[in-house]
């Protein structure tokens, strides 16, 4: 391969980033404006492009729309696979929580875009997109879950439950924001996320005095 060339691979990687350039600036216009209110001459001169330019990495509004809301879910991806395998499973999920509250709080322009118009898809594409996010994204909430029952350390939950509502109280940072910095830090939210759900569902021996007590009571 000549020196400079630019190989099929590499240009696909260069478009990709990008088209994630172009979702990124385009986030902002469309949270700033709303979707309904936001032309394609618009979009375009947020990302710097020519209303054709813009049409060779999208074919419509609605397009875009999707593509944010999988970016979304991209760039949660990270999170997923992140995490120390050779920690107790009750410090991974507090490590975990807080992962996941900092990421939210970074991407917190699609979050809030994606609740406010994802009504603006035609109701198949929507509820893909809803199925693809209940699935993918609380994913590494049920798998940590599962294996903390199954060890022992957590009490039996309802893990399908609990890793959608542990999902979802990143969002609420990420929707709340406005009002919860005002009260409460991003840590300091995330920690109460953590120790509310551990308390909750980490098991406790029992005193030995209560065990006793039982005992002699049966006896």
């Amino acid at each position: 391969m000549k020196k400079g060339k630019v190989t099929r691979h590499s240009k696909k990687r260069l478009q990709r980033a990008r088209l994630h350039e172009i979702i990124e600036s385009c986030a902002n216009i469309l949270l700033a404006k709303g979707y309904s209110n936001t032309s394609i001459r618009d979009l375009a001169k947020a990302a710097n492009l020519t209303v054709g330019g813009l049409y060779y990495y999208i074919n419509s509004k609605e397009e875009l729309l999707r593509l944010m809301y999988l970016r979304a879910l991209e760039l949660e991806r990270p999170m997923l696979a992140s995490f120390e395998k050779d920690v107790p499973d009750d410090k991974l999920l507090v490590s975990l929580i807080k992962s996941w509250c900092n990421i939210a709080d970074e991407i917190q322009s699609y979050i809030i875009f994606n609740y406010r118009e994802i009504k603006s898809l035609p109701r198949d594409v929507r509820d893909t997109l809803l199925d693809q996010e209940s699935e993918i994204a609380p994913q590494v909430f049920r798998r940590l879950l599962a294996k903390g029952i199954e060890e022992g350390i957590f009490r039996n939950v309802n893990i399908e439950a609990l890793a959608f509502v542990l999902y979802t109280l990143g969002h609420i940072w990420a929707l709340g924001r406005w009002y919860l910095r005002n009260v409460i830090s991003l840590e300091e939210y995330s920690e109460l996320v953590a120790d509310v759900t551990l308390n909750g569902i980490k098991k406790r021996s029992e005193p030995n005095g209560f065990a006793q007590r039982n005992h002699s009571r049966g006896g």
